[in-house]
């Protein structure tokens, strides 16, 4: 549903005194603005013509006759839900272990799996003794890659499965790709008939809904 918020009286310093000046702005229920149109009502006398002309201008916006800018684009479905699921699994026995199973990452706190008093020490060196390990989902990640593909996206995770402890389970692209897919689905994005692969090109934000 859209709605109407009318102005009237726009701009009468440069009108007649019988003439009136209306401003359609169209809203989302949301809040996200649609447009604007302006029409004038010429005579004192024709009150129903004026509440006839702005249903005219709301209903041949609303009808898309006349373009409108600000409309939401529905968010991209580039994996498929077996991906993410796999993804989990290969997530939770590799960068799991230092980034916590709920993917918050690591503070230091009471109560973050898992416990670090059951990882081997190369995982304890890597993560050191601040036991501070940076969150894979949240506004704060989407906000530091969000302007990121998805490509870009795995060969980050590739180079940190490359390079950290987890290095010792030799992870196949295969199985980035589908981690990737799982933190994609981890911070909102819906999985759909496309499979993720390491070329996907699409920026992070255009997933996430």
């Amino acid at each position: 549903m859209l709605h109407a918020i009318c102005d009237a009286g726009l701009n009468q310093s440069m009108l007649s005194p019988a003439k009136f000046g209306y401003s359609i702005s169209l809203l989302t229920p949301k809040g996200y603005w649609l447009g604007v149109t302006r029409f004038y009502i010429i005579g004192p006398e024709e009150r129903l013509m004026n509440r006839k002309a702005v249903i005219a201008a709301i209903a041949l916006i609303g009808s898309g006759l006349f373009p409108v800018t600000g409309q939401q684009t529905p968010a991209l479905a580039l994996f498929t839900a077996a991906q993410a699921d796999a993804g989990r699994v290969a997530y939770e026995n590799s960068c799991g272990r230092c980034h916590t199973y709920t993917l918050l990452g690591r503070k230091g706190e009471e109560g973050e799996l898992p416990a670090l008093t059951s990882l081997p020490e190369p995982f304890l060196k890597f993560i050191g003794p601040r036991k501070r390990v940076p969150a894979l989902i949240g506004k704060g990640f989407a906000m530091k890659y969000g302007e990121k593909t998805l490509a870009e996206m795995f060969t980050l995770f590739r180079g940190a499965a490359d390079t950290t402890p987890v290095s010792e389970l030799h992870m196949s692209d295969e199985t980035v790709v589908n981690i990737t897919a799982y933190i994609l689905q981890s911070n909102g994005a819906k999985p759909g008939n496309q499979p993720l692969t390491a070329k996907t090109s699409t920026l992070f934000n255009s997933v996430l809904e």
